[in-house]
């Protein structure tokens, strides 16, 4: 018992001994701690801004489902045949489908070779504010304004979409996209790209499905004789007449923008206060603790010879 005491009183001195010692080598802690703050700073002021623009869409009335009120006999032939009239929707087709779209492997990648933003998402380190130009590393050939290599699909899409942030408000029905880059006029500019390319791409689907629709339900109104079937088919005809008609006067087909997108005055990234806090904050407890364990290993050797 008495034995198991004095481990217990060494143990404590030994502790004791290895927090003095610490509080001996204060000026080297502190002189090493300064150099990591100061080297967490260098880091942090070499960080280039990240600058995020925001836009705020809704759904356009184009983008909402025809209703056709059929009631009576024709309505339940019309229901028994499988036939959609119309339906309501809190979230409109063209809207779930616009908003999976513009997270697509494949409508990423069309829309940067179209607008041909490989160099902005693959090349890019930073921007001039002065000059409002954005910085390239050697990837990029200046003098041609192009890529020195052939980016992969798969390249382009995280390029992309790791950037690019798209959410559905379900209160109040709005979509929100963000967009991060080093300038903030470019993110400004992806954003209205984004929205009238998507809403031409839905437009031009949505436009050929009703025109093949009214073709081929033409042509089942001259086939049958059957007065009910006509008549549904005809329904049918004006809900896609009324589709092309929406799509070819109004050129926000799917979503209308609410707050267009902006130049942020402010960055989003990165948070230097807080790296640096971070940086130097570990950098302590890595010495303090190494220090300790020295000491300890030291005292160990000389107690134990």
């Amino acid at each position: 018992m008495n034995f198991q005491t004095t481990e217990e009183k060494e143990d404590q001195i030994d502790i004791k001994l290895i927090f003095i010692n610490l509080w001996n080598r204060k000026y080297l802690i502190t002189f090493i701690t300064t150099l990591i703050g100061i080297s967490s700073v260098v880091y942090a002021l070499s960080i280039p801004n990240v600058y995020e623009s925001k836009i705020v869409l809704s759904a356009s009335t184009s983008s909402e489902s025809n209703n056709l009120n059929v009631s009576g006999a024709t309505g339940t032939l019309a229901r028994i045949a499988g036939i959609d009239l119309g339906g309501s929707s809190s979230k409109a087709p063209s809207v779930t489908l616009a908003i999976e779209k513009i997270t697509s492997r494949k409508f990423s990648k069309d829309f940067i070779i179209k607008n041909s933003y490989q160099p902005e998402l693959l090349a890019s380190t930073g921007w001039n504010s002065a000059e409002n130009k954005i910085l390239y590393n050697s990837l990029y050939d200046d003098s041609k304004d192009k890529l020195l290599f052939v980016p992969s699909d798969t390249e382009l899409y995280k390029s992309f979409i790791n950037r690019i942030s798209v959410s559905f408000d379900k209160r109040t029905k709005l979509t929100h996209i963000t967009f991060e880059h080093y300038s903030p006029f470019f993110a400004k500019e992806v954003l209205e790209n984004l929205v009238i390319t998507i809403n031409e791409d839905i437009k031009n689907v949505e436009l050929q499905t009703a025109n093949d629709s009214i073709v081929f339900l033409e042509n089942q109104i001259a086939k049958t004789n059957v007065s009910d079937l006509k008549f549904i088919f005809s329904k049918l005809i004006e809900k896609n007449i009324k589709t092309v008609l929406l799509a070819e006067v109004n050129p926000e087909f799917v979503f209308t923008v609410l707050d267009p997108a902006y130049v942020p005055d402010l960055r989003s990234s990165p948070s230097r206060g807080l790296i640096c806090v971070l940086i130097t904050g570990f950098g302590f407890l890595i010495l303090a603790t190494f220090l300790a364990i020295f000491d300890y290993l030291k005292i160990n050797r000389a107690s134990n010879p």
